[in-house]
């Protein structure tokens, strides 16, 4: 009840005020994580911290982001991507870069299995469009193989889905020259197929 609390009130604290909780939340989620895993009860508790931590981010320095502990920045890209929701997926696309290279691929691929499961063409439009800014502009920071893998499965439904199609096409113009043959052939396979 505090953290839904919490959550209402964040909109209207100072600055200075959010940090302080930010901290102190971060902390928190930290100190139990491995309890998380342990007592599937208190999940959704904590999965509450997350909410509130995901609303301050667009706020947060790219320092300030960083400060955050590497434990809860993972839990966090996790929850941002399994949401999908248009405001997670900003938040994960600012975090994703602090994040490990297998947290980056995980997090891709929770995104991407939510996404493959939308199936109004209307959110597939609008979520579609988030997701192609968050693989453009996290490219040039996450250039290794695990980031472009999950990348790439983005990319792909992106081009499979006639709502987003036009989305995936910017994406694959940037991505296609780190992909490997393998992996560039099936996505000019589907820029063919609507040529």
């Amino acid at each position: 009840m505090a953290v839904y609390c919490l959550k209402e009130l964040f909109p209207y604290l100072e600055d200075d005020t959010k940090r302080l909780i930010l901290n102190r939340l971060d902390e928190e989620y930290a100190r139990y994580s491995q309890q998380i895993r342990l007592q599937g009860e208190e999940r959704n508790t904590f999965r509450e911290f997350l909410g509130v931590i995901s609303n301050f981010v667009p706020q947060l320095t790219e320092e300030e982001i960083k400060s955050i502990s590497p434990v809860t920045l993972t839990a966090l890209a996790y929850y941002c991507a399994e949401t999908l929701l248009e405001s997670d997926i900003e938040v994960l696309s600012k975090v994703i870069r602090y994040v490990s290279p297998s947290a980056q691929k995980e997090s891709l691929m929770i995104l991407a299995h939510a996404f493959i499961k939308e199936y109004d063409p209307a959110y597939q439009k609008a979520v579609g469009s988030v997701i192609a800014d968050l693989i453009i502009n996290n490219i040039p920071h996450c250039k290794n193989s695990e980031f472009l893998e999950g990348a790439f499965k983005l990319t792909y439904i992106l081009l499979d889905k006639p709502a987003t199609f036009k989305f995936g096409k910017e994406v694959a113009q940037k991505l296609m020259p780190l992909l490997g043959p393998s992996e560039k052939k099936q996505l000019q396979d589907l820029l063919d197929q609507h040529a």
